[in-house]
């Protein structure tokens, strides 16, 4: 009976932290800057109970969090970008006293 327990504790355990980052994307979604989080959700071992095995309920395998790739090389190319406006106007200014 206990094992019953512990199944089903794991799985509301589970759907509680998955339910919750849900609130929290919801909460950011207008953030700027915000990616995103998934909860991946993954099986515990079965337990072996005479010829048959009896499953042990769900565990959180890994909190992923989203992100755009092409926000990302946007991200690169503007600092860069930024970088080289920069020495540019540091050797303008040089040039010009």
């Amino acid at each position: 009976m206990s094992s019953l327990l512990s199944t089903g504790s794991s799985a509301l355990l589970a759907f509680q932290r998955a339910l919750a980052t849900v609130s929290h994307n919801v909460a950011n979604v207008n953030t700027p800057g915000y990616s995103r989080q998934r909860v991946e959700l993954a099986a515990r071992p079965g337990e072996a109970a005479g010829r048959n095995y009896t499953g042990a309920g769900v565990e959180i395998a890994n909190l992923r969090r989203l992100a755009d790739g092409l926000v990302f090389a946007r991200q690169i190319d503007s600092s860069g970008e930024l970088g080289r406006l920069q020495v540019c106007s540091s050797q303008s200014s040089h040039c010009c006293r």
